[in-house]
Formats: C-alpha cells, structure tokens, sequence
C-alpha cells in the first residue's frame, strides 16, 4: 500500500526542530498502521472487503454451477463454508495475518509506514497482483487514515508546542 500524503510547515510551526517534527510525524503515521492493521486487514478474507476493493473473481468463483470445476472444487468449499471467500485457501495467510508489525519512519523528504505480516508465508507463494490486491485500500479506507493522521498529526503538535511553552517559561 502506497499513500501519499504532502505537509508543508509554516509559522510557528515551522519553528520546531526537524526531529521533533519527524518524531510527531512517525507516531501520526505509526498509529495509522495498526489502526489499519486491527479495523481493515480482516476485511479481506470477506466476501464484502472483495467487493469493496474490487478484487478480481477466482477461476473457481468464474465456475459455473454445473460445470467439473464447480463439483470438484468450488461446489464444496461453497458447501462447507456457505460461500468462496477470497484470500482463504487452506486458511494459512488468515492465520498468519493475525499477527502484523508497523514500522514508521519519517525523513527530511518523505513519511511512511510498513505494515509487515511475520508470519504470513502464504504472501510470498502468491503472485504479484495478488499480493497487490491484499494491499489495496479502498477510498473509504483512505479517508478514515487521512483524517487519522491530520487528528494525531495536529494533537501532537499541539503538544510540541505546549511542552516548548513551558520550557520556555523555565529558562526565564
């Protein structure tokens, strides 16, 4: 998943040392990531989060109902499990993406966080637009972390500014 997300600082703001603002920015973007890692990662083993990030149908969704593909394959999963849901094969990557880690990082030039899947073998057997399409955000998604950020982006410097004001007030 690749988010783009342009700050410029200005004013008072811009008063604050690069790494304290870096430091504001990693937690803003770190907070983020779980967030998405706990309310939206579980949404793609649904058969609503599939259509909600469009994946594309499987061969044995693509089976139809009286065809040999239905019967030895999608007409019994279908059976066992009241439908096809996507992403659940033998149900290893469902497991395995339980478990996440978020690492944030901010530089002079950009911010971003990794949200890693340890234990998540299953992603590395898949192919590329697979992979692709487990990382999709959907447009919601995207407003619910934009507006995420801007809210600990802003508490955090709010922050900042309270912790300068006071160290200021000592050194008088």
């Amino acid at each position: 998943m690749k988010v783009t997300y342009s700050i410029t600082m200005q004013g008072a703001v811009a008063a604050f040392g690069r790494r304290q603002v870096n430091k504001v920015l990693r937690d803003a973007f770190h907070k983020a990531g779980d967030y998405w890692g706990r309310h939206f990662l579980g949404k793609r083993f649904t058969v609503a989060g599939a259509k909600e990030y469009m994946f594309t149908p499987r061969k044995a969704e693509r089976a139809r109902a009286g065809s040999k593909r239905f019967q030895q394959y999608a007409g019994p999963a279908e059976k066992r499990a009241g439908k096809m849901l996507p992403f659940v094969y033998g149900g290893e990557l469902r497991w395995g993406s339980q478990a996440y880690r978020v690492t944030a990082k901010a530089t002079s030039k950009r911010v971003y966080a990794h949200v890693r899947l340890p234990n998540a073998q299953a992603l590395n057997k898949m192919t590329i637009e697979h992979r692709r399409e487990f990382y999709t955000i959907s447009k919601r998604e995207m407003y619910v972390l934009a507006e995420l950020i801007n809210r600990e982006i802003l508490q955090g410097l709010k922050a900042l500014s309270a912790t300068e004001k006071t160290t200021r007030r000592e050194e008088w």
